[in-house]
């Protein structure tokens, strides 16, 4: 006999089993150990100081905005048309530039993303 079980349902058993086996200060403890994690800015060498709680936040912010502007794109042959015009008046204004401005811009902006405290 083959017992198979959700990921769901693995979480929800391992979740019961580990209140059932702990007393309520124990709980309590861990609840506010949870809620301060959240809510303590981390330091991330990508996103600089946030909490695991703005990192979904922003997370869930660019999920919807990605998919608005996708929607936006298939939907909206005028829209399409308007970005892709700007951003061809982007680069035409970028391969303008000063060359040596804009490859010192460059490089300054990759060693940072490079050399960021961990």
């Amino acid at each position: 006999m083959n017992v198979t079980l959700s990921n769901e349902q693995i979480e929800k058993a391992v979740q019961a089993a580990i209140f059932e086996s702990i007393t309520q200060d124990q709980r309590d403890l861990l609840i506010k150990g949870a809620l301060q994690h959240l809510l303590t800015e981390q330091s991330n060498a990508y996103s600089g100081r946030r909490s695991p709680l703005q990192e979904a936040f922003n997370s869930a912010v660019h999920t919807h905005a990605r998919k608005a502007v996708e929607e936006s794109l298939a939907d909206n042959a005028d829209f399409k048309a308007a970005l892709d015009k700007m951003i061809a008046e982007a680069m035409a204004k970028f391969m303008a530039a000063d060359k040596a401005v804009v490859t010192d811009t460059m490089a300054r902006a990759l060693a940072d993303v490079f050399t960021r405290s961990r």
